[in-house]
């Protein structure tokens, strides 16, 4: 069965690894440093990254992850490791659901390596954005096609025409994620995001 099965790679922008500085800044380092974030040529975005940006942002970020961090670390990772579970219980044995950030950890890398160790044999690449941008879309199929081609290329389609059982699983899957966090949010978060401007 390891040979005919499909894998599916869910893509996501990322997250530090912590809410401390040294790995703040190392986030912001990697995702500012991306000319598909910050458009401008190589030499204005590395001093305004490396002069302006870093040596004052990362202090005031790291002070703002640590209010969101849980126990289980970041919000956005362990919400995207829950779709993923739950896409892969959805979709069977047939398939391996992997999770790949485009900044930070998991890598898309490290994420094609254990869907190569599988055998997959097709792969559907899944970028988990409302909307086409390249800040996000963009640079995360541009960060899946270089890694792809570095470790021995998967067949795969990112072109969203892949069959309908995939796509209803996964709107299924987003679909409970998202009532299952509404319902777990406390009256008072709720209450705060409503007052915030």
């Amino acid at each position: 069965m390891g040979d005919t099965r499909t894998g599916a790679l869910l893509l996501n922008l990322g997250t530090p690894d912590s809410p401390s500085v040294p790995d703040v800044r190392r986030y912001l380092r990697e995702f500012l440093s991306d000319p598909r974030v910050i458009d401008i040529p190589a030499l204005p975005r590395w001093l305004l990254l490396n002069f302006a940006i870093l040596p004052f942002r990362p202090r005031k970020s790291a002070a703002a992850y640590a209010k969101i961090w849980t126990r289980d670390g970041s919000p956005l990772l362990a919400h995207v490791r829950a779709l993923a579970r739950g896409v892969a219980d959805a979709l069977g044995e047939g398939w391996v659901v992997e999770l790949g950030m485009r900044y930070g950890r998991p890598t898309i890398a490290a994420a094609l390596a254990r869907l190569r160790e599988a055998r997959v044999s097709r792969l559907v690449v899944l970028p988990l954005f409302p909307q086409y941008a390249e800040a996000a879309t963009g640079s995360a199929l541009a960060k899946f096609e270089l890694e792809n081609a570095r470790g021995g290329a998967l067949a795969f389609d990112a072109t969203g025409s892949y069959d309908s059982a995939f796509a209803a699983v996964l709107a299924s899957s987003v679909a409970g994620l998202a009532l299952t966090l509404m319902l777990r949010r406390p009256a008072s978060s709720a209450a705060s995001a409503r007052s915030s401007p």
